[in-house]
């Protein structure tokens, strides 16, 4: 398979613009609460940590002219992880963020009043989605092939990571990173275990509604 100029000016303006926003929001002087864990407990940093690596390595992939197992590992293995953390961060992030904004940011009660700069705001929070989605949608000529049944019974597992990941790191006198996740057991459980499972059902529906949904399945076993 030759060079994609399109996925790799794609993915190179994802670099730089993810990268960019990561950077933006390390800036940011967090909270008493939130503090002591640090930027890197927020689910948003951690997806678009993600993004920039599936991107630069799309990058790599196109410059060695689009073949071999980093064909693979790009498209058909870190696209779909970077597309549903992105999904995810996107989907529960927005409309918290313009309505309820009090359960996305701690001490915010005035949406107009973030601490995230509107265009900082929008790198991590909305463009690496619109990127990946640009590359899948219209660049990508076949949905993703990994067998859904095995995509949905391991994606799930990374919330399950994540939550043993924040209970490491968080203190005891601490915040979790978000305030709807601030609540007690087992309503916690029960948004980690939702939000997790979402991440299969996701894949499910991107493979769906993909261009070329019958070319799906060159991977089932």
């Amino acid at each position: 398979m030759a060079r994609n100029n399109y996925v790799l000016l794609l993915n190179f303006l994802s670099v730089a613009t993810t990268l960019r926003g990561v950077i933006e929001c390390s800036k940011i002087i967090l909270p008493s609460n939130l503090a002591g864990a640090g930027h890197k407990q927020f689910l948003t940093n951690i997806a678009a940590a993600f993004t920039v690596f599936h991107s630069s390595l799309n990058v790599v992939n196109q410059l060695a002219g689009g073949n071999g197992s980093l064909q693979f590992w790009s498209r058909e293995f870190t696209l779909p992880v970077a597309m549903c953390l992105e999904t995810i961060v996107c989907v529960i992030y927005w409309p918290l963020r313009i309505f309820f904004i009090p359960l996305i940011m701690h001490g915010v009660n005035d949406p107009n009043r973030s601490p995230l700069p509107l265009n900082v705001d929008i790198s991590v929070h909305l463009l690496p989605i619109i990127y990946l989605s640009l590359d899948y949608f219209l660049l990508k000529k076949n949905p993703f092939q990994i067998a859904s049944w095995k995509v949905f019974t391991t994606l799930p597992l990374l919330g399950l990571a994540y939550r043993i990941y924040l209970d490491n790191i968080i203190g005891p006198h601490a915040s979790y990173p978000y305030p709807f996740l601030d609540v007690a057991e087992p309503y916690k459980s029960v948004i980690f275990v939702t939000v997790s499972l979402s991440a299969g059902w996701i894949y499910i529906l991107y493979q769906k509604i993909h261009r070329n949904p019958s070319h799906v399945g060159l991977k089932k076993d």
